[in-house]
């Protein structure tokens, strides 16, 4: 089954990646660096926004529950 493209909601740009909150381990770093995720500090709140469009810099909220944002066994 085909996964489905984010869009941006602002600009309509499929440019977009997750945005990573918490502490970072060596690979999440290493997705930052090269440029495939960004990170969103430390603390997390119910609307922080989990999804960057990389050409509007625009953040969104994807998931209804903030807590299902990332797989950790991806990471």
């Amino acid at each position: 089954m085909a996964r489905k493209v984010e869009k941006c909601p602002k600009c309509g740009s499929s440019n977009v990646i997750p945005i990573a909150y918490g502490e970072p381990g060596p690979k999440i770093w290493k997705e930052q660096i090269e440029g495939r995720i960004i990170l969103g500090g430390c603390n997390i709140f119910e609307d922080s926004p989990n999804v960057h469009c990389k050409d509007c810099k625009y953040e969104w909220k994807k998931q209804k529950h903030w807590l299902a944002m990332i797989k950790p066994e991806k990471y």
